[in-house]
């Protein structure tokens, strides 16, 4: 089957359009393949509202549903904006706090009715409790069941979501290919690509979520499981350097205290990767301060002693700010002689110095 059309920008959808693809796009969504996988976070049960006036301070995830019969725009304590809303049912009325959401007030009118997911919390300031929402929806007085809710971005409410998700369902579902042999869906026993993703968008019951969120993560798991496997297979053919490991060659490292068992073992292994032709790939785990980064510094010594440059990478500027005074003095000096020059590249670095600091 052509997949090309999961290729197509949102803008496309039907109810999209060129500005709310742009909103959308805040939310990763730039083709009809990314909706079709933007999965909710949640789900609510519409048939299981709580009436205001049962609610209380043990009520930590809650729906309600009413109408808007007060509002109040004020100013927060740190300077952020808080809009009280009064929620109103039949059984009576409670404050709803939405917190630096001021873009509400476009929306929220006297009248308005809402389905208010959240919790009941108590305000020391004024010695009252008051209803969080975490989510909300207009109440457009449409069937009662379970509803799915998505992570939303400014400009963007459930109901619309909803109702594109919907439409490029009923227009590009069938264009979604089993990406699982069927030997593998039958042993497992896991329902078909296309239905899991139906089901994940609009579940006829919970436990059909469950079923549904069990074959997508199956599913990522073995691509990526296949990917690897791909990977160590190619490698295996793949021609590097052998490196002489001789432990002589870095009798000049200045250690900075006796390695542990633990950590001559793993020295081994590595020597021994790098000392044959096959490109080596391996992950050293252990505990923070077990000596993982002196191991990675001897690595990278027994390279430059081979005559090559080594780089040893950090998530972030800080830790590779602190990585490179720590190694720097490591290399400084033995008696007169350094023994390594060691530089420090970030983001921020020029790039003349950048390639300066490469060659």
């Amino acid at each position: 089957m052509n997949s090309e059309p999961l290729k197509t920008p949102v803008q496309y959808i039907k109810g999209v359009g060129p500005k709310f693809a742009k909103t959308l796009e805040r939310l990763g969504i730039f083709t009809v393949n990314d909706l079709l996988y933007f999965f909710p976070r949640d789900y609510e049960d519409r048939t299981l509202v709580k009436p205001i006036a049962s609610l209380t301070k043990e009520d930590d995830r809650v729906l309600i549903r009413g109408e808007i019969t007060g509002i109040d725009d004020v100013h927060g304590r740190a300077g952020g904006s808080v809009l009280k809303v009064v929620i109103t049912d039949f059984s009576g009325s409670v404050r709803a706090v939405f917190f630096n959401q001021k873009y509400l007030l476009k929306v929220f009118r006297r009248g308005v009715k809402l389905f208010l997911s959240g919790k009941m919390d108590y305000n020391p300031y004024e010695n009252k409790y008051q209803f969080i929402p975490r989510s909300f929806e207009f109440d457009n007085g449409e069937p009662l069941g379970i509803v799915p809710i998505y992570n939303l971005t400014e400009g963007i409410f459930q109901k619309s979501i909803r109702k594109i998700v919907k439409t490029a369902i009923d227009s590009h579902l069938n264009f979604i290919e089993e990406p699982l042999p069927a030997k593998i869906v039958s042993k497992f026993k896991l329902i078909p690509s296309k239905e899991a993703i139906l089901k994940l968008h609009f579940p006829p019951s919970l436990e059909e979520v469950s079923h549904a969120r069990n074959r997508i993560a199956f599913e990522e798991f073995f691509i990526f499981q296949l990917g690897l496997a791909t990977k160590r297979s190619f490698v295996k053919n793949e021609n590097g350097v052998a490196f002489n490991t001789d432990r002589s060659l870095i009798s000049d490292f200045p250690l900075p205290f006796k390695l542990t068992g633990a950590q001559e073992r793993v020295l081994a292994d590595i020597f021994a990767d790098m000392a044959s032709s096959k490109p080596m790939s391996r992950l050293v785990q252990g505990d923070v301060g077990s000596g993982k980064t002196v191991v990675a510094v001897m690595v990278a010594y027994m390279a430059i002693k081979n005559g090559y440059q080594s780089a040893i990478l950090a998530p972030t500027e800080i830790l590779a700010q602190q990585h490179y005074q720590k190694i720097s003095e490591w290399f400084g000096t033995v008696g007169t002689r350094l023994i390594a020059s060691v530089q420090l590249v970030t983001g921020n670095t020029q790039k003349k110095s950048k390639v300066s600091d490469i060659e």
